[in-house]
């Protein structure tokens, strides 16, 4: 059983964690037009779509037949529910389930929220009154316009915030349930935000639920947000979005910082599409929340070595919540600068000038994985392989996972070549043969020509390969019909014969030989050649697999698709024995 929740708590969980097209569609086909989608109306019979569905509104309208309403006016309709029928199938959707009673929790819920407004009001009236604090924020937000727009305040000292909040009725531990005070011990508490500026947190439906805060004096803790609490949950907000939603929601972008002055200092620049964490980690709800407004958002993390590891963090995070067409961009920072400190350098148009730079999470994840590399050995890039099939393991969706082992796998095989071809630890680009696309083909026959040992050792290899090359791939027919014949010296290994008739193809050849081979020893030879045996082999076996993948997926015919399903089996346990065959 999933969470417990209120109806009404799990009607906004709905709100803030999907994006109501989405679900939509799940029962109608829907197509964009303009700020909404449209389909045709699942309640009556028609020709030309009619029925309309607005994410900003949640709502769902039919101009033929009139129906209309909410997710739960849907489900009642279009499944024939009840509505506790209905609230049970959208709880189960989101994994929680419907609480039998918590009247009295939602009226603490009520109070909170009414105390934690109070409070946020007390904050702001003292900043006003505190010469030194105001000072110190206005001096890093020289804006009295964004002060107030992000409604920062100070918290006093102890006393007069006990008081306060006394006044308006809250109990010694509903202040340290809230968060305000931290428990010394049986008799004794002090303040969370003593002396500090105060950021007011906000969830999605315009509440405060918490506060961030900043030492303006010297302290071992810089920022501290609020303990969770029954209203403050940290993986479930983002800092920002209250102040800066219109302008995401229109822009359909987000930039995601690490702190709240990165946030007000990119606002106060017109760079009004900012959010930050509550912390350095990022929640797979906060995630979710950025893809309802917009499919690929932001990372611009902190350019120190803290801000790095955060980002390789969230990369990682990242990377485990993957949806089809839903990814982020990563901005790195120059000079160990954070948002707040560029910005204030600089101007919007230098930061939408790193954006343009930014890389993509693909990118991001193999640039992390290649530093790894501590040399450049076989045994090194084999543990390299391991590490791309542990870490591609994580992605929860199954597609993604398999297209990032492709993409990762290539990297590292380009990679490889690079170092090989070169013969040298110091060199690190690859000659310009190299950068064509079939320098394995052609390497291939190379091999055949130039090292009749390899052809015969594995010509069962060899002759089970189709070269994507049209003409490589007669020329491979031509040598293995030869050798087969026994006249392949006479025929074939004539090099003088080769050098006459085919002078350009004979002279890349040798110049691709001369260039990966030249400062090869004999085993490192061997290696070569299988590797670039097994990277011939994978191709053609994995595009045959694609292409049973997808008439598998259209299949009807039940006898038929056991049929496929046998034969994708035995393609998947063919790419398995050539990925762990050693060829030797």
């Amino acid at each position: 059983m999933g969470e417990q929740k209120s109806i009404d708590e799990i009607l906004n969980e709905f709100r803030h964690r999907v994006k109501f097209s989405d679900f939509i569609g799940k029962f109608v086909k829907l197509v964009p037009r303009g700020n909404s989608f449209v389909g045709k109306c699942p309640f009556h019979n028609e020709k030309t779509p009619s029925f309309n569905v607005n994410d900003d509104k949640a709502l769902f309208y039919c101009f033929g037949c009139k129906a209309g309403g909410n997710v739960v006016n849907f489900l009642t309709k279009f499944k024939n529910f009840s509505f506790k029928e209905s609230m049970e199938y959208l709880a189960n959707f989101l994994g929680l389930s419907i609480s039998k009673s918590k009247s009295k929790d939602d009226k603490k819920v009520l109070k909170y929220i009414k105390m934690l407004k109070l409070s946020n009001d007390f904050f702001i009236a003292s900043l006003k009154k505190n010469k030194f604090a105001y000072d110190y924020i206005f001096n890093r937000i020289p804006d009295a316009e964004s002060i107030s727009k992000f409604q920062i305040g100070y918290c006093p000292d102890d006393q007069h915030f006990i008081d306060f909040l006394n006044h308006k009725g809250l109990k010694k531990d509903d202040l340290i349930e809230l968060g305000f005070f931290i428990k010394k011990n049986e008799n004794e508490m002090f303040g969370r935000f003593k002396d500090r500026i105060t950021f007011p947190i906000f969830n999605y439906n315009h509440e405060i639920v918490g506060f961030g805060a900043r030492s303006i004096r010297k302290s071992k803790i810089k920022y501290i947000n609020s303990s969770e609490s029954p209203v403050f949950k940290k993986s479930e907000n983002l800092y920002g979005l209250e102040q800066n939603y219109n302008f995401i929601k229109k822009n359909r972008e987000i930039f995601l910082v690490e702190g709240y002055l990165d946030v007000i200092s990119l606002f106060r620049k017109n760079v009004r599409t900012a959010v930050a964490t509550l912390g350095t980690s990022l929640s797979e709800r906060q995630i979710q929340k950025m893809w309802m407004f917009t499919d690929i958002p932001y990372v611009c993390f902190d350019g120190d070595e803290a801000g790095t590891e955060s980002t390789k963090k969230v990369s990682l995070k990242i990377l485990e919540c993957l949806l089809p067409g839903k990814s982020f961009k990563f901005i790195f920072l120059p000079d160990n600068l954070d948002p707040d400190s560029f910005i204030k350098r600089n101007n919007a148009k230098d930061f939408f000038s790193l954006a343009k730079k930014s890389l993509d999470l693909s990118e991001v994840i193999w640039q992390d994985l290649a530093k790894s590399l501590k040399n450049f050995t076989p045994e090194s890039f084999a543990y390299l392989d391991q590490k791309i099939r542990i870490l591609t393991k994580r992605i929860s969706n199954q597609n993604i996972a398999i297209e990032y082992q492709k993409f990762l796998i290539d990297k590292k095989n380009k990679l490889a070549w690079s170092k090989r071809s070169i013969g040298s630890k110091n060199r690190i680009n690859v000659s310009e043969p190299s950068t064509k696309k079939n320098l394995n083909e052609m390497m291939l026959i190379g091999f055949m020509l130039f090292e009749e040992d390899y052809l015969e050792e594995f010509q069962e290899e060899i002759s089970s390969l189709k070269l994507r090359d049209s003409n490589l791939e007669k020329f491979r027919q031509k040598i293995l019909e030869n050798f087969s014949r026994h006249d392949y010296k006479e025929n074939i290994s004539n090099l003088e014969n080769v050098r006459k008739k085919k002078k350009i193809f004979f002279e890349e050849l040798s110049n691709i030989r001369k260039t990966h081979l030249k400062n090869l020893q004999q085993e490192e030879k061997n290696i070569f050649f299988k590797h670039m045996l097994k990277n011939l082999m994978l191709p053609s076996v994995l595009d045959e697999r694609d292409i049973l993948k997808n008439e598998i997926i259209s299949c009807k015919d039940e006898i038929k698709l056991t049929q496929l399903i046998k034969k994708y089996d035995e393609i998947n346990n063919e790419i398995k024995k050539i990925k762990n065959k050693e060829l030797d």
